[in-house]
């Protein structure tokens, strides 16, 4: 097993304010569906795992099946209120619960699929597959400031390629490929998830225009007004979410810049991995992703075929990620100290140093 060292521990005090606010959260919908004379949801809440701009995610048991699930609850009206310049946040919810079902419909891998949804008073609830290893940006909480070892990074961008590959397949832009947005189970299994921001493209000629996804990730293209785009996009998210889990952050995040010197610097200053601690195949992968011009850009098929990660699999399997989550959750269990940051960091949701990534990381 990895050796990884410990940062802090948000145990037992974070543990156990996740613990109380699951049981108050399950006590408020109890009581709202006695009062309007409704059946309770069939999912017993158990815990906060993270929480960010469109809501809160729980772990929750399915009371049908007995198994562990997440819980992605939205709250329609507070989001509309607070977020007024995103679109209506039911829309938002659906294209998430539409995206994925039509992947799953299409029996694409290493995609983090709905269970269910319902709406519970004024919120919306998303059921999901558990990934109890958390997100990539969970594991790579213990090795901080830095990323994570080779021996990772070439499974995790080899699972995450064939997810985009099945997202690209059926028309699909995600736009927001990062490590927050990858879990991992507790068996090596990738998912990728949030599909809140994925639009489905009609046709191919069809192009993108609304302005979305998350600065330190996003494509030059993207900080243009009106500027139409593809899934090149995620080809330049996904090279940043490689330089983001070879070096622990994401491009540019300790230059300073606001939006509108970000947008510019991006445009002709593409990111590169510097430094002989990164193999030059992997510093390649970066920037073979990272190319300022969109038409320039490898698709995922050519990305899939890059030497880092091509014919990978028998020395570096998927599985092998079941020994990163282990060594993960042993370095927080065993430390001492308190994060430096909070909320909890988990499913997909996320507020860190790395690029100051709001969850809806589920």
């Amino acid at each position: 097993m990895a050796t990884l060292q410990p940062r802090g521990s948000w145990l037992p005090d974070i543990k156990r304010k996740a613990l109380e606010d699951a049981k108050k959260m399950q006590a408020t919908v109890d009581k709202q569906s006695a009062e309007t004379g409704k059946d309770s949801p069939p999912y017993l809440l158990k815990e906060l795992i993270g929480k960010g701009s469109f809501g809160r995610v729980y772990t929750a048991t399915d009371l049908a099946t007995k198994m562990l699930v997440a819980v992605k609850i939205i709250d329609i009206e507070e989001s509309d209120t607070q977020n007024p310049k995103l679109a209506d946040t039911f829309r938002e919810v659906m294209a998430e619960i539409n995206a994925l079902k039509l992947l799953s419909d299409s029996g694409a891998k290493n995609i983090n699929v709905v269970i269910d949804a319902l709406a519970v008073g004024q919120s919306m609830w998303m059921i999901t597959e558990y990934c109890a290893g958390g997100s990539v940006a969970t594991l790579m909480r213990p090795t901080a400031p830095g990323g994570l070892q080779e021996k990772w990074i070439i499974p995790i961008l080899r699972e995450v390629s064939e997810a985009v590959f099945w997202v690209h397949r059926q028309g699909i832009i995600h736009r927001d490929i990062k490590c927050a947005n990858v879990l991992i189970t507790e068996t090596g299994g990738v998912q990728l998830c949030d599909f809140g921001v994925a639009g489905i493209i009609e046709t191919k000629f069809d192009k993108r225009s609304t302005f979305i996804g998350t600065p330190h990730w996003m494509a030059p293209e993207l900080f243009d007004q009106n500027t139409s785009y593809g899934t090149e996009v995620d080809i330049w998210a996904f090279g940043s979410l490689v330089y983001e889990v070879a070096s622990g952050l994401p491009p540019n995040v300790m230059a300073g810049f606001d939006m509108y010197q970000l947008g510019n610097h991006i445009k002709s200053h593409a990111p590169r991995l510097q430094g002989d601690q990164y193999s030059s195949q992997l510093r390649d992968m970066v920037a073979f992703c990272l190319q300022e011009d969109p038409k320039k850009r490898p698709n995922i098929e050519q990305v899939q075929d890059h030497p880092y990660i091509r014919n990978s699999a028998q020395q570096y399997p998927g599985s092998s990620l079941a020994m990163l989550v282990k060594g993960s959750q042993v370095a927080r269990a065993s430390a001492t100290r308190r994060p430096i940051l909070e909320p909890i960091e988990g499913h997909g949701g996320i507020l860190s140093p790395r690029g100051s990534q709001e969850a809806s990381n589920h």
